[in-house]
């Protein structure tokens, strides 16, 4: 494993070389003693005996807390270090997190146990929301002991808080008037599946004073016979991204009636695709699909078809078109308006572009791709001009909002829904 480790260390030193950055944040994810860990563990070990002076280690721990004998308990957290020191690592800062603030006796127990001084070892209990979680660190005064362990003496200002106290005093506001969508998807089971997509609508939510509710939908689930009376109790719909057959048909009689019954629709990876099946069947092609969906014996018109024809399909994404590509956003439409500039860059993850062949049928004077790759011309976004907010997007917005500063996509449909 000692090429692995060594693989490890390289891939973060030329990042750090081409990034040209001062500071790296490097998480190590998963449990301590967990097997696919282990060479990163051991990469991390290594690299910060090779600069200790420039590697701080900070671990977070789990302190539960057992209601039958109404207490905290640190053993987990003590085991935890333990297993850590096996690796030839020791935290030099420690992250407790528990459901409510642990007693004194508790962080001087762990700091005993780690060797750390008490200022080293935060309790971090949970918070209404993971946004006001920063603000309680700083409180916490941890940038002290970052500044202690680098020897930093140039300290970041305290008002360069401000904006991100405005935004949580935005984002609980419990007056912010209510705006509720359907976001309609496939892994409905298990929230997380979208949760970068439910977190960036409602960033956008809380920086335009809206709050946000919702209702995850498998898509297979839909009833159609009373989706008339289903659908009137929300403010706009989200026809999330995914892979395979399964739901796709349903997401296109989404786009179909969204589209037709005039209600803000938005549509992420095959969320676009579905948009762009279901105005290829209401211009007469009744048979159209994605090749994703190939069946055999049937007579399907294909205006989707894959990105990359010959992707090594031994190699894992090696059929994806994947990282960030550029965009032209055509003039005098939604998607210029959006993003303003001339090009812009979003984030990609999928197999199957709008089929060259059908891309100018597809087009009339309400539907158009509003937004291209600016060098293979390659269909981004979709979009009706009559209508209140129907675009589709191939790419992945949620990838680039951040909590200061939205995607400017997710801003518009919300504002589409006031």
């Amino acid at each position: 494993m000692p090429h692995v480790v060594d693989e490890i260390i390289n891939i973060i030193k030329d990042l750090a070389i081409k990034q040209n950055c001062d500071f790296m944040l490097i998480e190590v994810g998963g449990t301590v003693g967990d097997i696919e860990s282990n060479p990163y563990i051991y990469a991390i070990s290594k690299f910060k005996s090779l600069f200790p002076k420039q590697v701080m280690l900070s671990h977070l721990t789990f302190v539960p807390y057992l209601k039958a004998s109404n207490e905290y308990k640190s053993k987990p957290s003590q085991v935890s270090i333990s297993t850590l020191r096996a690796f030839g690592l020791n935290p030099d800062l420690l992250l407790l997190r528990s459901q409510g603030e642990v007693d004194n006796k508790i962080v001087e127990k762990v700091a005993q146990s780690s060797f750390l001084n008490t200022k080293n070892v935060i309790n971090v209990p949970d918070k209404a929301n993971i946004y006001e979680i920063p603000l309680y660190l700083n409180n916490q005064n941890i940038l002290e002991s970052i500044y202690y362990f680098f020897q930093i003496k140039r300290k970041i200002k305290n008002n360069v808080y401000s904006k991100w106290e405005k935004f949580v005093n935005k984002y609980k506001n419990q007056n912010n008037k209510i705006v509720n969508l359907l976001l309609v998807g496939k892994y409905t089971e298990l929230e997380d599946a979208y949760l970068s997509i439910i977190h960036s609508l409602k960033i956008a939510a809380a920086h335009q004073n809206l709050k946000l509710k919702y209702d995850l939908i498998n898509a297979d689930n839909i009833d159609f016979n009373v989706f008339d009376e289903t659908i009137k109790k929300y403010n706009g719909v989200v026809i999330l991204p995914g892979f395979g057959i399964r739901g796709f048909e349903a997401k296109v009689e989404v786009a179909k009636y969204t589209r037709l019954n005039n209600i803000p629709t938005l549509g992420i990876c095959l969320g676009f695709q579905a948009m762009t099946v279901a105005q290829a069947r209401l211009k007469g092609i009744k048979n159209a699909t994605s090749k994703e969906f190939l069946e055999e014996g049937k007579n399907q018109t294909f205006v989707l078809t894959p990105f990359f024809e010959n992707g090594d399909k031994d190699i894992l994404g090696g059929t994806l078109r994947l990282g960030e590509q550029p965009t032209i956003a055509k003039n005098g439409t939604l998607a210029k308006k959006i993003y303003g500039n001339e090009i812009f860059y979003e984030r990609h993850r999928h197999r199957y572009e709008v089929n060259p062949k059908y891309r100018e049928k597809l087009q009339d004077d309400n539907f158009i791709f509003s937004g291209v790759h600016p060098e293979t011309n390659v269909a981004e976004i979709c979009e009706l001009k009559n209508h209140k907010f129907y675009l589709g997007v191939q790419y992945h917005p949620e990838f680039t909002t951040r909590v200061l500063t939205s995607n400017p996509l997710f801003d518009s449909f919300l504002k589409s829904l006031k």
